[in-house]
């Protein structure tokens, strides 16, 4: 009996349990923080995946193209899901029963939520199987990971002046300037110590905020708020969502002007194809004389609301000038060279020119322009009143003596500079321009002026500066 009594031993028997059963422990949080790990790298590739599908739907609607928006939505959340790690993705619009291998299912609107059925926003989901370690002992050898996210539309931008090139001065002030956009931003992406370069030191800049993404020399203290240094670098925010017209495709021998001058003798040869105006040279349009006092223009050449695409460019060369009750956009495909000899414009190659005596009062389009022989669907030029195509790096130059107005629309020249510069650059007596719009552009130089941005309202904000956020 007293063998069946002996209990040495039994220590080691529950020691080795005890080690056994921790050590399974250790296994399952083992696997349960790398779990959780691979989960919070999967939610930001399934955010990822949800704004860019937003973006792309944004993008198709603005320029119409809405047989393809499934398509582009599924692409572009599949390419931001790849470049947050997850790649080799399955892409769905039918939400999967199972799963077996690495899944995105993307949707607009979606179809699950608080905002289940909502239009303009786009849900995405992510599964992706994980393998185990210690669940595989146990004969789980692999769990599914899933990650949702829904984006969409926000507020409009907080910019209204973004200068887009990487490199060199993006943003020159100079001389007796007064800029005003006390209610909106000023985004300089350049990444040069000189990005943004003050000059004079009897200037101003007024503005909610300046994010630099380089350095600021000169005279910065001319900058109300002092600039923000090495702020992260912004893209296009219309990028893919214009559709750039050429005269080959949008420009017949119907709606195609020849001539050189515009004046109102001559408007109503004017003739509008689709909403579109070519005009084949270089155009000098002026307008009935300017009054010596307020309101200035008793009469005016008002022209017709169309889409104006300037194939040599054109120049603003005085006197009262407007647009029609739906307002115009001015495409501005070509450019010209201005002579040496000229007294009144500095030599250079521009594709607008406002020269001294004019007084101009211009609205965007509220409607998008459709070409219907380019099987193109729509230009995405709504509240767009200037649009410079990339491959037109001609200066906007609007710039001369005591030229004032206003410019109710956006101005979108991103591979241009944005001129707006008193002649002589010594005084700001002279030009005084009001912007109710944004300014897009490679970079911008602004001299002896007085200059008000205000940001648009946000019913007439294009819809490509609507922010995109995520909503779940």
């Amino acid at each position: 009996m007293n063998a069946f009594k002996n209990e040495s031993g039994q220590v080691l028997v529950l020691t080795a349990l005890s080690v056994t059963l921790l050590m399974g422990f250790m296994g399952l949080a083992a696997d349960i923080g790398v779990l959780f790990h691979d989960r919070r790298n999967l939610q930001s590739a399934a955010d990822a995946a949800a704004i860019a599908g937003a973006l792309a739907y944004k993008y198709d609607t603005q320029s119409g193209n809405f047989s393809n928006r499934t398509t582009d939505i599924q692409n572009a959340a599949k390419a931001a899901a790849a470049l947050n790690g997850v790649s080799n993705l399955t892409v769905t619009g039918t939400f999967p029963t199972s799963v077996t291998a690495p899944t995105l299912y993307v949707t607009s609107p979606p179809t699950d939520g608080p905002n289940s059925g909502t239009t303009s926003l786009v849900e995405a989901i992510l599964t992706v199987p994980e393998s185990t370690f210690f669940a595989a002992v146990l004969g789980t050898s692999t769990m599914n990971l899933t990650t949702r996210a829904v984006a969409g539309p926000g507020g409009p931008s907080t910019a209204c002046n973004y200068n887009l090139q990487k490199t060199g001065t993006g943003m020159y002030m100079g001389g007796r300037f007064n800029a005003y956009e006390p209610t909106c931003g000023v985004i300089v992406n350049s990444s040069d110590s000189c990005a943004m370069k003050f000059n004079g030191g009897a200037g101003s800049l007024v503005t909610a905020w300046v994010g630099v993404v380089g350095g600021a020399c000169g005279q910065s203290n001319d900058s109300s708020p002092t600039p923000v240094l090495g702020a992260p670098y912004t893209p296009d925010p219309l990028y893919s969502a214009v559709n750039w017209p050429t005269p080959s495709n949008a420009c017949t021998t119907g709606n195609t002007f020849t001539g050189t001058t515009l004046s109102p003798s001559n408007l109503s040869s004017l003739t509008s194809s689709g909403g579109i105006i070519c005009l084949a040279n270089k155009v000098t349009i002026s307008g009935p004389s300017i009054s010596s006092s307020s309101p200035y223009c008793s009469n005016w050449l008002t022209l017709p609301s169309a889409m104006y695409i300037f194939e040599g460019g054109v120049v603003f060369n005085g006197g009262c000038i407007q647009s029609d009750t739906g307002g115009v956009t001015f495409d501005l495909y070509g450019s010209y060279i201005q002579s040496q000899s000229s007294s009144t414009v500095n030599p250079g190659t521009y594709s607008i020119t406002v020269t001294t005596n004019t007084y101009f009062n211009l609205n965007a389009m509220t409607t998008s322009t459709v070409c219907s022989t380019c099987s193109i669907g729509n230009y995405g030029n709504i509240d767009l009143l200037m649009m410079q195509p990339p491959s037109n790096t001609a200066a906007i130059n609007i710039n001369q003596g005591t030229s004032f107005g206003t410019l109710n629309g956006t101005i979108y020249a991103p591979n241009a500079e944005i001129q707006l510069t008193d002649q002589g650059a010594i005084s700001n007596s002279g030009m005084a321009l009001t912007i109710n719009g944004d300014l897009i552009d490679a970079n911008l130089n602004v001299q002896a002026s007085n200059i008000t941005i205000n940001p648009p309202n946000p019913s007439q904000t294009p819809p490509a500066l609507l922010t995109i956020t995520l909503v779940e």
